[in-house]
């Protein structure tokens, strides 16, 4: 993937409509998965730009992965928390 459309790609997942309603029918099955589980240890493989891992921080601590070098160092700019 060309390394410009990451920084699209990153505003997209935060603001557009499709990953708004996406995120929270996300948010909404994994809730009804966790109900009443104290905090969990979660591994999200290939997290792109990192808002998926940082809606399921919410439900315990998530270890992200993602395969693409420019990605990863995309986010470690952005988030340097999320990616190992």
């Amino acid at each position: 993937m060309h390394r410009s459309y990451y920084k699209q790609y990153y505003g997209l997942e935060r603001t557009h409509w499709y990953f708004l309603a996406r995120n929270e029918i996300l948010m909404t099955f994994v809730r009804s998965l966790v109900a009443g589980r104290e905090q969990l240890r979660i591994l999200n493989i290939g997290i792109a730009t990192g808002q998926t891992s940082i809606l399921l921080s919410r439900f315990g601590a998530v270890t992200s992965i993602e395969y693409d070098g420019d990605c990863v160092d995309f986010l470690h700019k952005q988030h340097p928390e999320l990616v190992v």
